[in-house]
């Protein structure tokens, strides 16, 4: 009697114990289940926080040759748009231009911190072409022509001489695949344009994955600019735009072009 007695009240402490146990468990993920909808909910904002909606454009319009007034008209634009939080479009027309000053501009959109769209709205040729790479978005009309980038220097009498020297192309090739590659173009052409001087239109700059889309005019490309993202230093700007205004104006940018 005395063996059965123990056995009985073993058995007791061990369901007791088995239910606390349970409840210590039940309480436990209930905790956990808890923070973790809650960490959700933090990663979600936190997501949330870092896109950011970009309602306003400014357009810059690039005619005539690239040369240093260009650039510096750039260079105002750029930080109009990015003290405004804005977009900055440049809405290309050229037939190229200065290398050192199309490598500089090259330079400044590549590193901007706003998102910059090209669209080359009517035939871009040589550092025009060249220009359009590093934007973040690319549009081009359908009956434009891009391309033909190969650089050339200009003899005494006005004859025109390509450049095939090693020592210009191949830095000049690189740094331009290099772009074109993390802004997710195709390398080859942009290979094609420097090398051979290839000429492309429209149509076949989408087709063939150098721009990212057609447009016919401005409103065109501002309706399929709506709620695209481009990402900049980790930050998420969703274009949104509803006004456009044009780049302050620059006299000495003009009189530098003249």
């Amino acid at each position: 009697m005395s063996y059965l007695s123990i056995s009985n009240k073993s058995i007791l402490f061990i369901l007791a114990t088995a239910l606390i146990i349970f409840s210590m468990l039940s309480i436990y993920h209930m905790f956990i289940m808890t923070h973790l909808e809650a960490l959700n909910t933090y990663s979600y904002n936190l997501q949330q926080s870092k896109e950011i909606i970009i309602t306003k454009a400014y357009i810059l319009y690039i005619r005539g040759t690239i040369d240093q007034g260009i650039k510096n008209h750039v260079d105002i634009a750029l930080r109009r748009a990015s003290e405004e939080n804005a977009a900055l479009i440049l809405d290309v027309n050229s037939p190229g231009g200065f290398l050192g000053d199309t490598l500089d501009i090259t330079d400044m959109i590549f590193r901007s911190d706003i998102p910059v769209i090209g669209f080359a709205s009517g035939d871009s040729f040589s550092g025009a072409t060249l220009i359009l790479i590093p934007t973040n978005i690319l549009a081009v009309a359908p009956y434009a022509h891009i391309g033909d980038a190969q650089p050339v220097t200009i003899g005494p009498t006005g004859q025109i001489q390509p450049i095939t020297e090693p020592k210009i192309i191949n830095p000049l090739l690189k740094k331009y695949e290099d772009i074109a590659s993390e802004r997710g173009r195709n390398t080859s052409l942009v290979k094609a344009f420097i090398i051979n001087a290839t000429v492309i239109n429209g149509v076949e700059a989408v087709e063939y994955h150098f721009a990212d889309l057609n447009a016919v005019s401005l409103n065109d490309l501002i309706n399929k600019l709506y709620d695209k993202r481009v990402s900049i230093g980790g930050r998420i700007y969703v274009l949104r735009i509803s006004s456009v205004e044009k780049a302050p104006e620059c006299f000495t940018c003009t009189v530098l072009s003249l």
